[in-house]
């Protein structure tokens, strides 16, 4: 590169600033947007600086910083080259809900940790924040374009989004669907990163090995969350002689709704000893219902959550999903879309959950009741023996 085309690139704006740290400025800017490739070589010194018009000391200052950032090397004899190569990186788009995390709870703040676990290592890539209310609208594939994305994360599971993004319109972009039961998902080939069926029934396994069988399931029936009508109708399929089946009606506040209806549980003639929550929204309105109805945990009731948040208050005991491998694995796809000749081996990949015990759960000391054997109370089946306590699905 001759010395005059250095020059063009050199921008001398701040006054302030020292003449060698603005030409250093100037030159690794350069660098990194590609504009000096690697490789590319430096005119000599003496040219060089007399192109930019200072003296050779202040340009060896101004080399020295770009040599100490290794975006070049100066070799004895040969000269100055640009050494740093750009690492091509993927832009990933993460489509959230329109409330804000806070709103949301814990559950999508550990998603957006796994994700950044999974793009750890990921050189030069960008995640970029998508509102899913943008994509509801009309100008839905406009949003996308906008962002820019070589790939999505759908994290949010709502049935009118998912028929949207399995349009043909979205067929060119790689996405990976986060605990997606939608049919629509699977019958247009997208691809699913989900936890395996059976969490709700890790949780009640492990309530009836410590010999409880009243055990009381707080939910809500949102029929548009097929997530959430996933994990209620693993606990309807228990077939619990004793159980408590305490799914709501869609409209209300989930934690107001759980506090209410497990106050009134351990409140009425016949209490559960154990609950069971599909979400830490959920089971966190159980713990303070519980409180409420002058009750201990785990002396009077033992209560399974939903991915608690580790190490905060209350410390529950809970069936808890894999989030960081399954936010690496969503990254991981998406880098093997991108690449040629690599195929994609499943179009739906599952992670079993885990039942992490955190001592809000005892066993049942009942006296003259004899505790019955797991497998006695718990039989799969497609129709729920449970009792219907509040609400209705």
């Amino acid at each position: 590169m001759k010395a005059d085309q250095i020059q063009e690139f050199i921008e001398m704006q701040n006054p302030a600033s020292p003449v060698y740290w603005q030409v250093a400025e100037s030159l690794r800017k350069r660098i990194l947007s590609g504009e000096l490739r690697p490789g590319t070589r430096f005119p000599p010194e003496p040219e060089l600086a007399s192109a930019l018009g200072i003296n050779r000391l202040t340009l060896r200052r101004s080399l020295q910083i770009l040599t100490e950032q290794r975006l070049i090397t100066q070799l004895p004899r040969r000269g100055t080259f640009v050494s740093f190569a750009r690492t091509k990186g993927l832009r990933i788009g993460v489509v959230f809900p329109t409330n804000s995390f806070l709103e949301l709870g814990s559950y999508f703040q550990q998603l957006l940790a796994g994700i950044n676990y999974g793009m750890f290592g990921k050189e030069n890539s960008e995640l970029v924040f998508i509102n899913s209310a943008g994509i509801k609208s009309s100008k839905s594939i406009e949003t996308i374009n906008r962002a820019r994305c070589d790939g999505l994360i759908v994290a949010i599971n709502h049935r009118l989004l998912a028929k949207i993004l399995c349009q043909k319109a979205y067929d060119h972009i790689p996405m990976i669907f986060v605990n997606s039961f939608e049919p629509c998902v699977e019958a247009a080939d997208r691809y699913i990163v989900r936890l395996a069926k059976g969490s709700i029934q890790t949780g009640v396994k492990h309530l009836l090995a410590l010999g409880h069988t009243r055990i009381a399931y707080i939910s809500l029936h949102i029929p548009f969350l097929r997530m959430l009508l996933q994990r209620n109708d693993e606990f309807l399929n228990c077939r619990l002689k004793d159980g408590i089946n305490a799914i709501g009606k869609a409209g209300e506040d989930w934690f107001d709704y759980s506090r209410k209806t497990a106050c009134d549980l351990c409140k009425s003639k016949n209490p559960p000893t154990a609950i069971v929550c599909p979400g830490i929204i959920f089971a966190s309105g159980a713990w303070q219902g519980v409180m409420d109805a002058g009750l201990r945990i785990p002396e009077d009731v033992s209560l399974v959550g939903f991915d608690p948040v580790e190490n905060t208050n209350p410390y529950m005991t809970a069936v808890e999903q894999p989030i960081g491998i399954m936010m690496k694995k969503a990254v991981d796809l998406i880098y093997d879309m991108k690449s040629a000749g690599k195929p994609l081996k499943e179009q739906i990949y599952s992670f079993p959950a885990e039942l992490q015990e955190r001592g809000s759960c005892k066993p049942l000391e009942t006296g003259d009741r004899k505790k019955p054997a797991a497998e006695d109370n718990f039989k799969q089946d497609k129709t729920s023996h449970c009792k219907q306590q509040t609400g209705g699905d």
